[in-house]
């Protein structure tokens, strides 16, 4: 009896393996996709997301590093947990951050996307987000809309 039950168990992972095998749609075997079903170009590596400051900030230069933060905790936990991006406030100030003030070419308050590929570094200011921080959800709408399409490879 108990030898039965093995059987027809083994029977239906059998069936259900070949079920998966063929009904599992035909994008997930060619799409890079993250954690949260978002498509990844397959070049792109990793994404950082860095608000650039001084030792004195503005209620502006504060609330464009918060309002990015914010918008990456909340619509990109996973891929943060990943490591496929990452957020950070660094001080321009400071000695110890002068080496990545020079790679972004940093020239004061500002939020800058780094995006790694297989073919290099892709660094970009973003001064819009400037324009939007009156309106929360617009910005964190705004940013996650542009981090989509730099997972997606598109840098327009």
């Amino acid at each position: 009896m108990n030898k039965n039950k093995f059987y027809i168990g083994i029977t239906g992972i059998a069936v259900l393996a070949i079920l998966l095998l063929f009904f599992v749609p035909k994008y997930m075997a060619t799409e890079n996709l993250n954690y949260t079903g978002r498509v990844i170009d397959k070049n792109v590596e990793k994404i950082e997301v860095i608000h650039f400051h001084g030792t004195r900030q503005c209620n502006t230069c504060i609330a464009v590093g918060k309002l990015a933060e914010e918008a990456i905790n909340e619509n990109f936990k996973f891929d943060v947990a990943s490591g496929k991006i990452s957020f950070e406030h660094i001080n321009i100030e400071l000695p110890e951050n002068s080496e990545l003030v020079e790679k972004y070419g940093v020239i004061g308050a500002s939020l800058w996307i780094g995006v790694y590929t297989k073919g290099g570094f892709h660094p970009e200011e973003n001064v819009d987000v400037w324009y939007k921080i009156g309106n929360p959800e617009e910005y964190k709408n705004y940013l996650t809309d542009l981090l989509v399409k730099r997972f997606k490879g598109d840098f327009s």
